[in-house]
């Protein structure tokens, strides 16, 4: 891998990632935002990325990159964090040294943390480098200390913003660069991720480009890295897991169960038994079961409706068809679709002899064996790739 993404914590112990603010970041660019001087004792400005000399980052307050991929947090534990990409990327390790700590940028150079009652905890060292030195939240995830004359005396270190963490996202016009910065991944404003060299040659692309402008880079809590569209359509993924395959690629293996683990692997409602296999998301107190073409995540329908939107079948063919019986019926007068008896790699498979019926991906055909991949097949709404032991009702071939 060129670029390395991998889980991260805080430093203070807390899990869970931050919410960043939208926008573009100026590849490999450093730009300021000005802001307004208050009366003694001079405070940031909210929003900006600089702390200018005389000014203080208190307790809960941040300094913001342009674009708002990378943060510096002056928290109410005492540490001072560099976040970005759902990461901590830097820290002063002063957890525990007050609840009101506050960081200087001091006119003698030196940028220092204080505790309430101004003692000293931490200090860049930087005394007499100059009565004007600022300091900059870079567009890139470094924390620097430059002079007036924009001369680096001193940085936190960009190397650990090679890393998008679990359950963060990368937006069109941000980038993970290398440890080395040889390398940048780019999620670019025309949909593609791409791979660019130092010197701008592209040596990777997940050949996206086209599928949306607010496209966004997912880094999922079950190993799956994806790409999806402004409307939360997958249009690329890295088919990882912890246990390797495990997913089969699909981008909503995570999704939980509505009744948590009172609903068991078979995710059963406690008090209705009739009431199952709905896994989904939770946005607040509302429960959110249904994808997007209209079916309930982490069932053979959602499985099978991924994979056609995947290989470029218009939505419209599939969308909505209702439950796996139904689907032979529902597609009967679809312009372009075909039913029989006859597999092919690609078409569907569809049974109608279950309660619900059920439907699956064919993978391969080999020596008259027929190998599909389908998701819920046991009721346990997990990936399962398998030869079928009895023959399913039909085959649908999309165009």
């Amino acid at each position: 891998m060129l670029t390395e993404l991998f889980n991260g914590r805080r430093p203070d112990g807390g899990k869970g990632g931050r919410v960043w603010a939208a926008g573009l970041a100026a590849a490999g660019l450093v730009t300021f935002t000005s802001i307004a001087f208050s009366s003694s004792p001079a405070w940031a400005g909210a929003g900006t990325s600089v702390l200018w000399a005389g000014q203080t980052l208190q307790a809960g307050q941040e300094l913001i990159s342009d674009g708002g991929q990378y943060a510096l947090a002056m928290q109410t534990d005492g540490n001072l964090v560099v976040y970005g990409n759902g990461c901590a990327l830097w820290a002063s390790n002063t957890a525990g040294t007050g609840s009101s700590d506050h960081l200087v940028m001091q006119t003698d150079g030196n940028l220092v943390i204080y505790t309430s009652a101004g003692r000293p905890v931490w200090a860049s060292n930087t005394v007499g480098s100059g009565s004007g030195d600022y300091l900059a939240m870079q567009t890139d995830g470094n924390l620097v200390v430059y002079t007036s004359a924009n001369h680096a005396v001193w940085a936190s270190g960009a190397a650990n913003a090679n890393r998008l963490c679990t359950d963060a996202s990368m937006s069109a016009g941000k980038y993970l660069h290398s440890a080395s910065g040889q390398y940048k991944l780019y999620m670019q404003g025309d949909g593609n991720l791409v791979v660019y060299t130092s010197s701008g040659t592209p040596v990777w692309a997940s050949n996206t480009a086209g599928t949306g402008s607010g496209n966004s880079l997912v880094m999922q809590n079950d190993g799956n890295l994806v790409i999806y569209t402004g409307s939360g359509n997958p249009v690329w993924a890295s088919k990882s897991s912890p246990s390797g395959s495990g997913t089969g690629g699909y981008p909503y293996a995570s999704a939980l169960c509505e009744f948590g683990s009172a609903g068991g692997s078979h995710c059963v409602n406690p008090r209705n038994a009739s009431d199952a296999y709905d896994w989904g998301y939770w946005s607040g107190s509302t429960f959110r079961p249904y994808d997007q073409w209209g079916y309930e995540y982490r069932n053979c329908t959602s499985y099978v409706a991924w994979r056609l939107a995947s290989t470029g079948v218009k939505a419209s063919l599939f969308t909505d068809l209702g439950n796996a019986d139904t689907w032979i019926h529902n597609v009967s007068e679809k312009a372009g679709v075909t039913v029989n008896h006859t597999a092919s790699p690609g078409a569907v498979a569809v049974w109608n002899s279950q309660e619900f019926g059920h439907v699956a991906w064919v993978e391969s055909i080999s020596g008259g064996t027929v190998t599909v991949s389908d998701y819920n097949y046991a009721g346990t709404g997990v990936y399962n790739k398998h030869a079928i032991s009895s023959a399913p009702t039909d085959y649908i071939h999309f165009p």
